[in-house]
């Protein structure tokens, strides 16, 4: 498993999410909220993309992991 650091940027599509990052494999498109949040992810691929949902983590503003 590899660590990517990219930017996220601003979205200014009114309707869809707020956040969005796209690279040559994916885009996703988050829509937070106070209380959570939404994301929408495409697979650019032909390939299959598998998330393993228990190594998933959310990193705040803070720089402090959340599950």
């Amino acid at each position: 498993m590899k660590n990517i650091s990219t930017p996220i940027t601003l979205s200014s599509k009114p309707g869809i999410g707020s956040l969005t990052f796209e690279d040559s494999n994916i885009k996703i498109d988050w829509n937070p909220t106070l209380a959570d949040f939404n994301f929408r992810l495409k697979n650019k691929t032909s390939s299959t993309i598998k998330l393993i949902w228990d190594g998933v983590v959310y990193v705040d503003t803070a720089n402090i992991t959340h599950r």
